[in-house]
């Protein structure tokens, strides 16, 4: 595994403190991709995010989540009782010589704990303090509660997700927490470019809501301009007619489209050539959809043309459907799992994957690699994602404390 030292990168001479829970989760791995020392402040026992699945061999263990893997690699950890005075005279101590706090609690606790960011930049004037919340810090919504299928309902995304003649889904995986993360991430570099020129810090604050709704501009334009509400399901309007964009092949699905017009037709000659090769009946290979338009066909004719295309497709594999389409430059692209992507050509060819040890497995795990990549600083995991208050005494003694102390502390339950 690479060294944990981050000279060089970006953010190497700065100091995070990740007060986040699965919200910000992400904005305190990107800004420890860019080099940035952060410290995973967690309560004493660990992070409750610790406890979700699933679990590296299914050993239930909060030290082998692989949720809690995926995004806080490259941190540090530290346990903390904010609840305590020492645990808040701890912290502001860290806060004074830190750069960033990421944090996500209910608009008002970090004043109400004495831990505001007017409190704490009085001691450091350049601290740049993020602070994600579902709803953000005004509002009516403020002081309400939520977790990702709340904001992916609220934010719009939701009301995209399933089929048309069902109630909306949510997506498995957490997209409000991504996507709030990420958005608080750029925030948090902007204002830290703004903290460059003036030598200021400054309060960052992004609302989980109005991420998920900033991920989909298209569809509140629809709204706006034509009072249009963007449809779930695969069927989705193109010309004046309805069509797919998802076909069955033997081991998986492939994503494809019916094109018409002047233009898009002609991503049709492909596909149909490449269907009447194969000796299939076809009426598709006979049409030029360069002349068709959506008022020259029917529904049912769309209906009919994209049912030849199921039934063409569901005769190969993906592999073999994509080997061929790019010899005949169809307009066909394999829908990839997770095993696909690991064994992905072009994504071992970029060493996206990166082997990741962790001495306390003794094994090395593969993990998806940092979010981009820079020419002469290239990112790198550095660190495997922390054990509980795994670096309680690295950093607590830099701070001034003793071991006594730090006993004490202990054993009073504030780390």
């Amino acid at each position: 595994m690479p060294p944990t030292n981050a000279a060089g990168l970006p953010l190497s001479r700065y100091r995070v403190l990740d007060l986040t829970n699965e919200i910000g989760f992400l904005c305190g791995r990107i800004l420890g991709d860019l080099g940035a020392d952060v410290i995973k402040v967690e309560p004493p026992g660990g992070d409750p995010a610790r406890n979700h699945g699933p679990y590296y061999h299914d050993d239930v263990d909060p030290e082998k989540s692989l949720y809690w893997y995926a995004y806080n690699y490259n941190k540090r950890s530290v346990t903390l009782d904010l609840s305590q005075p020492p645990g808040r005279d701890v912290f502001a101590r860290l806060a004074a010589e830190a750069d960033f706090i990421v944090e996500t609690g209910t608009p008002g606790r970090m004043e109400a704990l004495g831990l505001g960011y007017e409190e704490l930049r009085a001691a450091n004037p350049r601290l740049l303090m993020t602070a994600i919340t579902p709803f953000g810090q005004t509002g009516p919504y403020h002081e309400y509660k939520a977790d990702d299928i709340v904001a992916v309902a609220v934010g719009g995304l939701m009301n995209l997700c399933g089929d048309e003649d069902r109630e909306p889904l949510r997506i498995g995986v957490p997209q409000a927490y991504a996507l709030a993360g990420a958005q608080a991430a750029a925030g948090t570099m902007i204002a830290h470019y703004q903290r460059l020129m003036t030598g200021q810090g400054a309060y960052v604050d992004v609302s989980m809501q109005e991420a998920v709704a900033n991920a989909l501009p298209a569809t509140q334009l629809e709204w706006f301009v034509s009072k249009e509400v963007t449809r779930r399901g695969d069927r989705h309007p193109y010309g004046g007619r309805m069509t797919r964009g998802t076909f069955p092949a033997k081991d998986g699905f492939v994503a494809s489209h019916l094109f018409w017009g002047v233009g898009p037709g002609a991503r049709m000659k492909g596909l149909a050539q490449w269907i009447k090769d194969t000796g299939q009946e076809t009426t598709i290979g006979d049409v030029d959809f360069t002349k068709v338009t959506g008022f020259s066909i029917t529904q049912e004719q769309v209906d009919n043309w994209e049912e030849e295309m199921s039934s063409f497709f569901s005769r190969f594999t993906k592999a073999e459907i994509y080997r061929e389409a790019l010899r005949r430059r169809a307009f066909v692209f394999p829908v990839s799992t997770p095993a696909d992507l690991a064994e992905d050509p072009q994504l071992k060819a970029r060493d996206f994957f990166k082997p990741v040890e962790h001495p306390d497995l003794g094994s090395v795990i593969d993990y998806p690699g940092p979010f981009c990549g820079f020419s002469e600083t290239p990112l790198s995991i550095r660190r495997p994602p922390p054990l509980i208050g795994e670096h309680n005494a690295e950093i607590y003694e830099a701070l001034g404390y003793s071991r006594q102390q730090l006993n004490d502390l202990k054993k009073a339950g504030v780390i």
